[in-house]
Formats: structure tokens, C-alpha cells, sequence
């Protein structure tokens, strides 16, 4: 993907409960994981419940493997 594309990596209908996540990536520029951003809506908000660079929400705060 082009830098600034957005992707939907779900659009789940109805009542439900997330129980886990996997994601991989794949690019090994520097601080990709603080420039790479998850957002996530529920309930058909217009701005984000969660906005957060992906390495922050997976724990990874110091933004290297």
C-alpha cells in the first residue's frame, strides 16, 4: 500500500466480542510500527474509538522488534 492508504480489515455487523488479534506487517523502515496507525469504530461513529500506533496497542512502545 501507498503511504497515507487506509485498509478495512473488518466490518462486522451486529453484537460480537473481539477475543483476539494477529497481524503481521511487513516493512522494516525505521519506527514503522509508531508510523503504521490502528483506528477502530463501533456503534457508527464518525471518529475513531481507538486511534493508536499499531506498536503502542500491541505493547510495543519503543517501536522496534
Amino acid at each position: 500500500m501507498e503511504p497515507g492508504a487506509t485498509a478495512v480489515m473488518a466490518d462486522i455487523k451486529g453484537a460480537g466480542c473481539i477475543k483476539h488479534i494477529w497481524m503481521t506487517t511487513r516493512c522494516y523502515a525505521p519506527q514503522y510500527l509508531r508510523k503504521l496507525v490502528l483506528e477502530m469504530y463501533w456503534d457508527g461513529e464518525e471518529n475513531p474509538s481507538v486511534r493508536v500506533p499499531f506498536g503502542d496497542f500491541f505493547g510495543i512502545g519503543h517501536a522496534t522488534c
